[in-house]
């Protein structure tokens, strides 16, 4: 059983939130009920918790270009710190298995080599992130840094979470039911929620801006279109209706949110640079769009 250290961390900032939530989650893992549902908890526990490992690799860039802008450097040295940990903890807990996270230790050896590869693309950008917190800022090299490695790990730490599917199915990821695709997907939209801001803020560092704009009218449109697809269905993706009042809800109140975000986002994705009053605001609002993405996820989870 979870130990009672889940509750240690303070729940005032986001992380801390998603700490207790973690721990609350693995604690629904460790008593439930009969062995199939038993391991399609410990499924979807898992992919819930890879699948913010994505998520976290986009906060971590998002909240390093943050304090490189001077937003807040002090709050965003903290997440960033808090990020960074939430990472490791849960990269290692992936492979060797950790008990207040409710995992187990990972014997397939398919998930065991993309670990591997996340883990070599972990080591070289928690360097820089480190770097940064002990130095109380991030430099032009380590935003170079962490353009260069924070696609990749996103890319290795997706390909774990379609190891962890295949190994539970056989091989075959095809098997993998709808409510297991939605918790994914759900799951991605976290993701690029991040993902967007990020781009969002290069163009405020005025870093490759032709492509920048190009990646943020990209993901916009995919998280939008996600959205959608997990309110109304998607056949063609295998994409499950929102299955129950309370999800269908939660996505409603994401879908507020992300009208009233995307207005801010939107102009910079063709020209212009967002000024340090216009990122603060966005910066606030993102956080209130990923705390209700979170709440989704987890409603997915428990299904």
């Amino acid at each position: 059983m979870p130990s009672s250290s889940c509750l240690e961390r303070p729940a005032g900032t986001h992380i801390g939130r998603l700490v207790v939530l973690v721990c609350v989650i693995a604690l629904g893992v460790a008593t439930g009920a009969g062995a199939g549902l038993a391991e399609t908890k410990t499924l979807n526990h898992v992919i819930n918790l890879a699948g913010m490992q994505r998520m976290l690799t986009q906060k971590i860039s998002k909240e390093s270009l943050l304090v490189a802008l001077k937003i807040d450097r002090e709050g965003n040295l903290r997440n960033l710190e808090e990020s960074r940990a939430l990472f490791d903890r849960t990269l290692k807990g992936l492979r060797n298995g950790d008990a207040v996270l409710g995992l187990q230790p990972t014997t397939e050896p398919e998930v065991l080599d993309r670990l591997g590869k996340v883990e070599e693309l972990w080591t070289l950008l928690d360097t820089v992130v480190r770097n940064s917190v002990a130095g109380r800022n991030v430099t032009a090299g380590g935003i170079d840094t962490i353009v260069e490695l924070n696609l990749p790990l996103l890319q290795a730490a997706d390909d774990t979470v379609t190891a962890f599917q295949r190994g539970a199915r056989g091989g075959n990821v095809n098997l993998v039911s709808m409510l297991t695709v939605a918790l994914n997907v759900s799951g991605r939209q976290r993701m690029l929620s991040q993902k967007m801001f990020k781009e969002y803020l290069l163009i405020a560092y005025g870093y490759e801006e032709r492509n920048n704009r190009r990646n943020l009218r990209g993901t916009i449109k995919n998280f939008d279109r996600t959205l959608q697809s997990l309110i109304q269905g998607d056949n063609d993706e295998g994409i499950l209706r929102a299955p129950t009042p309370e999800i269908r809800a939660r996505l409603r109140v994401v879908e507020r949110l992300w009208d009233e975000i995307r207005p801010q986002l939107e102009p910079f994705a063709k020209a212009g640079r967002p000024d340090p009053g216009a990122i603060e605001k966005a910066a606030q609002a993102n956080l209130l769009l990923l705390e209700e993405l979170d709440h989704a996820v987890t409603l997915y989870e428990h299904l």
